[in-house]
């Protein structure tokens, strides 16, 4: 007997890691807004496609006087995410606040993150989401 292969939604799961973002940076005081899919027809079908800001950013987020973009992806992506905005025509880390966000999979999934004013070098700053509180915890 033949056993079907298991096939992984990466956009629901991209999704549900951009809402454990979300949770982070709520809980640390930001209003944040994310990125709406826009819906397109092709052949007859209705189909939702991921529309980012600016083509490259998945949220905004604000507090107080700041406002920052960020990109959430797996830990494993964040070399092709970093070369997507250094390609942009804009030179975002001195323009804005930027931060991509990458997730590091395991028995404590984690966040890992860098930032363009940092020249997208990781500094050792970890972000999870403790699943019974809800609360962020930065170590």
């Amino acid at each position: 007997m033949r056993m079907k292969k298991k096939t992984i939604n990466t956009s629901k799961k991209g999704k549900g890691f951009e809402l454990e973002v979300r949770k982070i940076l709520e809980a640390k005081g930001y209003t944040v807004e994310t990125a709406i899919n826009k819906t397109i027809f092709i052949k007859g079908r209705i189909i939702s496609v991921a529309h980012d800001f600016f083509g490259l950013w998945d949220g905004m987020a604000v507090k107080d006087e700041e406002i920052m973009f960020y990109q959430v992806s797996m830990w494993v992506r964040l070399a092709e995410k970093v070369k997507k905005v250094r390609e942009s025509p804009l030179a975002w880390a001195k323009i804005v606040p930027c931060s991509i966000w990458g997730r590091v999979p395991g028995r404590k999934p984690h966040f890992k993150i860098v930032h363009g004013i940092k020249n997208w070098e990781w500094d050792g700053v970890v972000e999870m989401v403790l699943k019974d509180s809800k609360k962020a915890v930065h170590q």
